[in-house]
């Protein structure tokens, strides 16, 4: 095999590689989210904050987004046409609600969470975890 061959053999295996690394789904723990990331903001303001910010994250890398939040916190439920929501009646369920949604889409998930119960359900199904902090960190604008 000639060099230019292997050359262009392996630039077509990390290409490869890069495409099975792309997140296939992006779950995001709602509240959490909206909690550290715009903490100023009532509890309305600061969810559709999250869903703006989220809606604009998944057309930018386009990646389906699914976000969950409780009516426990706030009954009120955003809308979006970008971004899947779903409310459920308490924080715990909520959490549930993650891992149930990590298991049917299987390995290409990435979980936005800080709960343990979560990032143990998402790795359990093949997705990864990136933390509340570190997500809002490197993704979200001053």
């Amino acid at each position: 095999m000639s060099f230019f061959a292997r050359l262009g053999a392996a630039r077509a295996q990390r290409q490869a590689e890069r495409e099975e690394q792309r997140a296939s789904f992006l779950l995001v723990d709602g509240d959490a989210v909206a909690t550290k990331g715009w903490p100023h903001l009532d509890v309305s303001d600061r969810r559709q904050a999250t869903i703006n910010y989220l809606a604009t994250q998944s057309s930018t890398f386009e990646v389906p987004a699914f976000l969950v939040l409780s009516t426990d916190i706030d009954p009120a439920a955003p809308t979006s046409r970008e971004v899947e929501v779903e409310m459920v009646a308490t924080r715990a369920l909520a959490l549930e609600r993650m891992v149930e949604r990590a298991a049917s889409v299987g390995a290409g998930n990435i979980a936005v969470t800080d709960e343990i119960d979560v990032v143990r359900g998402v790795e359990h199904h093949g997705g990864r975890v990136i933390s509340t902090g570190n997500w809002l960190d490197t993704l979200l604008l001053p």
